[in-house]
């Protein structure tokens, strides 16, 4: 009984967080078309500012690989959650596409740095564990995506505005998330010369 708490304990944090993810993704899938129509964009225009995040992504994820070397993954990825929660809401202000661009690459940089994060976690808690729970994480990630994208149609259909719907998005992701990563434990900042004859290391 006591093992099993232990592995919940560990996994449950993780589990939120990836959950929580998905759910910033789906919220903003679902109300994309009320971006679109409050700025007027045509196909191609929505396409090139949807780049937008996978810029940020990919521009973020070396730069937190880099950053885990000496913080734990707590503190970066409750750092990426306030992308994630600031961001969304700003696209319902914005008043071009290059602005609309702009505020979904720092989304994007936020789901980066968070989903580098917490895979480090999750592979951490699989080591720990010795078996195999990745694809339970994962699978919390899907689940928050159907979850974001069910609430975000249910509130598009109810006439709640995107801007409602990202800030409420944007209170779970902090709470839920912040709080959860808080318990991170099993992933540890690498320590530099730790190996080394009396070295006492250098975080």
């Amino acid at each position: 009984m006591a093992d099993r708490w232990a592995s919940l304990a560990a996994r449950a944090p993780v589990t939120i967080v990836f959950g929580v993810l998905g759910l910033s993704s789906g919220t903003w899938a679902a109300r994309i078309p009320a971006i679109k129509t409050a700025l007027g964009l045509s196909p191609g225009v929505l396409g090139l500012t949807l780049l937008g995040p996978a810029l940020g992504s990919v521009l973020a994820m070396p730069v937190a690989g880099a950053i885990l070397a000496t913080v734990p993954p707590r503190r970066v990825v409750q750092c990426g959650l306030l992308f994630l929660a600031g961001m969304l809401p700003l696209t319902t202000v914005v008043s071009s596409p290059w602005q609309l661009f702009a505020v979904l690459a720092g989304w994007g940089a936020g789901l980066g740095v968070v989903d580098v994060g917490i895979n480090m976690e999750g592979a951490a808690v699989q080591d720990r564990l010795g078996r195999r729970t990745m694809s339970g994480f994962h699978a919390a990630y899907s689940v928050g995506g159907l979850v974001g994208a069910g609430l975000g149609g249910i509130a598009a259909a109810s006439g709640v505005t995107a801007r409602a719907d990202f800030i409420a998005a944007g209170v779970v992701v902090l709470l839920a998330g912040g709080i959860s990563a808080q318990l991170f434990s099993a992933a540890q900042p690498v320590v530099l010369g730790a190996d080394l004859p009396g070295g006492d290391g250098v975080r």
